[in-house]
């Protein structure tokens, strides 16, 4: 027939984790995750982010250490970027900033910043690479209403209402400066254009 099927032969390993829940930086399995959520590469494939949002009590909403973490690709050294102290809704740089379960990572085209999902903050942030500061580019913090979902607007414009957002869990970063986000109790995808 027209189809040919082939078997092929994956190979898995462990890049990174000891298989044991905890926030400890290292190489390889001497590193620990704390609930692993969202995974990108950069653009360049030598870095891998990873948002880890630790839940104190299964099923809880009552949050431990969330953060940021970084793979070296091809060592598995893993560090902090970002968070990994107690949750909150701080702007800040590494781990003086704080997230409240992040999940959905994506770098920008140029691979100098990561946008976060930060899913409990309702809100969409931003960390630059080179020196681990977070800031906020959309939402407030709080839970968006109207119609079950998020409000559209300018963020920081105080002209615009300010946009906000209903659970973000996922993004992704367009090569021409759009990201798109997914949230999960607004039911809806939105897009937020950079200039």
């Amino acid at each position: 027939g027209p189809y040919r099927t082939e078997a092929q032969a994956f190979a898995r390993t462990t890049l990174a984790g000891s298989g044991e829940s905890g926030r400890v930086d290292g190489v390889g399995t001497l590193a620990e995750f704390n609930a692993p959520r969202g995974v990108a590469f950069s653009p360049d494939a030598t870095f891998l982010a990873v948002s880890c949002g630790e839940r104190t009590v299964p099923g809880a909403t009552d949050l431990g250490a969330t953060g940021l973490r970084l793979v070296h690709a091809a060592s598995g050294n893993v560090s902090t970027l970002a968070g990994g102290q107690a949750a909150g809704f701080d702007d800040g740089v590494g781990t003086a900033a704080t997230f409240r379960y992040p999940g959905g990572v994506a770098y920008s085209p140029d691979g100098a910043h990561i946008a976060v999902a930060d899913q409990y903050n309702h809100a969409v942030r931003l960390v630059r690479v080179a020196t681990g500061e977070v800031s906020t580019l959309a939402g407030t913090g709080a839970a968006g209403t109207v119609d079950g979902a998020g409000a559209d607007g300018v963020a920081g414009d105080p002209s615009s209402p300010q946009p906000t957002f209903k659970e973000p869990v996922g993004v992704a970063w367009s090569p021409h400066g759009v990201i798109a986000v997914s949230e999960y109790e607004g039911h809806r995808v939105r897009l937020i254009t950079l200039n």
